[in-house]
C-alpha cells in the first residue's frame, strides 16, 4: 500500500511539472494520461523536475553564503580589475562560498601523488610565455591549457579538465593548487605581490557563475568567491595575460 501511494505521489508531481510536447495525432488532443506509456517523455519530465530542484538547492546555498567584505573588494579591485571590467562583474555581488585556512599552498607535491612530476631544469625559467609569474619571477602558475606557440601563433589545446600548479623556483618544486573539471575553466591568473594571487574563471558545475580563488601563500589561506552570471555576452575573446604577452612579443592569436 505504501509503495502504491508513493508511486501515485511521484506521478502527481511529474504531472504537475510536465506539459506534453510535440504534435498530437489529428483530432486527438495530447494529454498527460495519453503519454503514460511514453518512457522518453516521462524520463525527460523527471530530469527536468530533478534539475529544477537541484538548481533551487544550489541557489539557496549560494544566497546563504556571506557577501564579500569591503576589505577584499578593495584588495581584488586593485589587481584583477581588467577581468572584472571585461565581463561587467560587480564585486559587491560576490559571495564567499568557501574559506580554507592552514592550506599548504606551496608545500610541494607528494611523490606518491598521481599528478606528481619532479622539478626539472626546464621548469627553472623566468620568461616562459605560458607561465603566469609573480612580480619577482620566482613563482608562477601554469594553467595547463595546452598553451603552444607554432608558426608565430598562440593557441590553446585544452583537455577536458585542468590541473593548475604553483611552481616555486627557489624551493624547486610544484604544488597542484586547483583542479577544474569539464564544466569549469580558468580565464586568467593575477598576482598582487609575491605571496598573494588570484585565479579567475567561469563554472557551470552547479550554477552558471564567475569565480575568484584568492590565494595567500604567506598566511596559508584560500578563499573562493562566486558571482552569478549577469547575462552579459562579450563580443570578443577575453585578452588574458598570456594572450597580451604573446601579442607584445609579436605573436598572433585568434579564438576561431
Amino acid at each position: 500500500m505504501k509503495k502504491l501511494l508513493s508511486f501515485i505521489l511521484l506521478l502527481f508531481v511529474l504531472m504537475s511539472s510536465c506539459k506534453p510536447k510535440g504534435e498530437a495525432p489529428v483530432n486527438e488532443e495530447s494529454t498527460l494520461f495519453s503519454r503514460l506509456g511514453d518512457s522518453d517523455f516521462w524520463r525527460e519530465c523527471y530530469l527536468e523536475t530533478f534539475w529544477k530542484e537541484e538548481k533551487a538547492k544550489f541557489l539557496k546555498y549560494f544566497y546563504e553564503a556571506p557577501l564579500i567584505d569591503e576589505q577584499d573588494i578593495a584588495l581584488l579591485q586593485s589587481f584583477i580589475k581588467p577581468w572584472l571590467d571585461f565581463y561587467h562583474i560587480d564585486l559587491h555581488e560576490a559571495r564567499l562560498t568557501r574559506t580554507e585556512a592552514h592550506v599548504p599552498i606551496n608545500a610541494g607535491q607528494d611523490k606518491e601523488s598521481l599528478y606528481y612530476h619532479p622539478f626539472e631544469a626546464a621548469d627553472d625559467v623566468g620568461d616562459d610565455l605560458c607561465n603566469l609569474y609573480s612580480p619577482d619571477k620566482m613563482r608562477y602558475v601554469n594553467e595547463y591549457k595546452g598553451c603552444e606557440i607554432s608558426d608565430g601563433k598562440l593557441s590553446f589545446n585544452m583537455d577536458d579538465s585542468q590541473n593548475l600548479n604553483l611552481t616555486d623556483r627557489r624551493l624547486r618544486h610544484h604544488t597542484m593548487i586547483l583542479f577544474l573539471g569539464s564544466l569549469e575553466v580558468s580565464h586568467d591568473v593575477f598576482w598582487k605581490d609575491n605571496d598573494v594571487f588570484a585565479i579567475v574563471g567561469y563554472s557551470e558545475a552547479t550554477l552558471n557563475e564567475y569565480y575568484i580563488y584568492l590565494f595567500d601563500i604567506k598566511n596559508s589561506l584560500v578563499k573562493r568567491y562566486a558571482i552569478l552570471d549577469n547575462g552579459y555576452t562579450p563580443t570578443t575573446y577575453y585578452p588574458s595575460n598570456t594572450i597580451k604577452k604573446a601579442i607584445t612579443k609579436g605573436y598572433t592569436y585568434s579564438d576561431k
